[in-house]
């Protein structure tokens, strides 16, 4: 039987720090929904890069540890009309030996134009896929508030 690739969880945060003790990570601000305040909502015609810094930490597993299993993780940004807005690809490989692997991708900057829930699909695909496989959608909700003053607007 071939070697399995299992998807055990998926998390945004604003940081990740690894303990060089044991090795063990802590998920640092998890994200789940931002706070956008604006001056005027009427006046937003284009996209709205948020200055965010954010990761999105990925744990995988593998049911056999004698070999080495190479795959290609996928994240799409989707919006809230369904429409892909980006796509980010990064190899990685489960070395021989190894059952676990966590996977860090940092990201800078998010960019919307309409408040409402965006998605973080994560999928994989092995050498011998043929087709990638989604394995978690994350949520994000972006709430926009125009500016009451006590708070200092994006825009």
């Amino acid at each position: 039987m071939p070697t399995m690739i299992k998807h055990i969880w998926s998390v945004l945060c604003i940081r990740s720090v690894i303990d060089s003790d044991n090795n063990n990570i802590s998920l640092m601000n998890i994200l789940e929904q931002i706070e956008v305040h604006i001056k005027d909502k009427k006046k937003i015609k284009n996209k709205i890069k948020i200055p965010i810094n954010y990761e999105l930490v990925n744990f995988w597993a593998k049911t056999k540890a004698d070999e080495k299993v190479a795959m290609t993780t996928t994240v799409e940004i989707i919006d809230p009309n369904n429409k892909k807005l980006k796509t980010m690809k990064k190899d990685l490989v489960i070395p021989t030996n190894k059952l676990r692997m966590r996977e860090r991708i940092k990201i800078q900057g998010f960019v919307f134009v309409d408040p409402g829930t965006y998605h973080f699909r994560v999928k994989y695909m092995t050498a011998k896929d043929k087709r990638s496989k989604q394995v978690a959608e994350i949520p994000f909700v972006v709430k926009l508030i125009e500016n009451s003053g006590k708070r200092r607007p994006i825009t």
